[in-house]
């Protein structure tokens, strides 16, 4: 018919690759160099039980692995950028193709020298999505945040709740555990050292301090 067209190539009378005008079929193996087009549509398919759809080996001797990389390359790049996304979608019970979770990659600021970087993985609970489910931001942590403030922070939904440590110019400049809620003005903040365990307030000045030989102060505010 006009329009229509197959291009079957096998060895042995099997066919490996057979092409026409609705797609192309593979059996066996398939080997790119290098592939370059203005629009491409790929969907690898199988109905095996834990079988790969795609597999990507690397067979050099040395330490080198196997190799996957996003390219965006769209010429004009902008601050808050997403560079690349991985989503796992499956149907729910309703039918519907549902993204359950969602990696993503951010240029939060493209300017040379001074880059900026988020990957934020996203998941669902009870029916409400939590984008921000772990996010790693600029060498920082935060886990239901999109804006840790410090090495590690968990925080509630709405951010007024939660825990985060901390390196300060407060006290003596150790490591602080710090717990509050915001809205209520109430702080928790903990001094770790080698030698000390302190409590002191969301300023730093220690109320409590316990040192290693057993001695406990506490300063009156």
């Amino acid at each position: 018919a006009q329009g229509s067209f197959r291009v079957s190539i096998g060895a042995l009378a099997a066919n490996k690759l057979q092409m026409d005008s609705s797609g192309a079929t593979f059996a066996g193996y398939v080997s790119a160099t290098k592939y370059l087009a203005s629009t491409v549509g790929s969907e690898f398919t199988h109905n095996t039980a834990w079988g790969t759809n795609l597999k990507l080996t690397n067979t050099n001797a040395g330490e080198s692995p196997p190799i996957l990389t996003f390219l965006k390359n769209g010429g004009s790049p902008a601050d808050n950028d997403y560079v690349g996304f991985t989503n796992y979608r499956m149907d729910n019970s309703n039918g519907d193709e549902f993204s359950w979770v969602e990696l993503s990659a951010i240029a939060i600021d493209v300017t040379d020298g001074s880059e900026d970087s988020a990957f934020r993985i996203g998941t669902w609970g009870g029916g409400t999505e939590y984008p921000n489910t772990i996010i790693a931001k600029s060498g920082q942590v935060g886990i239901g945040t999109s804006t840790p403030s410090s090495q590690f922070v968990v925080a509630a939904s709405n951010g007024g709740k939660g825990i985060e440590t901390q390196v300060t110019t407060h006290a003596t400049n150790n490591q602080f555990i710090l717990a509050y809620d915001r809205a209520n003005s109430a702080y928790l903040n903990m001094e770790l050292s080698a030698l000390t365990f302190g409590i002191a307030t969301s300023n730093g000045t220690t109320r409590v301090k316990i040192t290693s030989d057993g001695n406990t102060t506490f300063v009156k505010g």
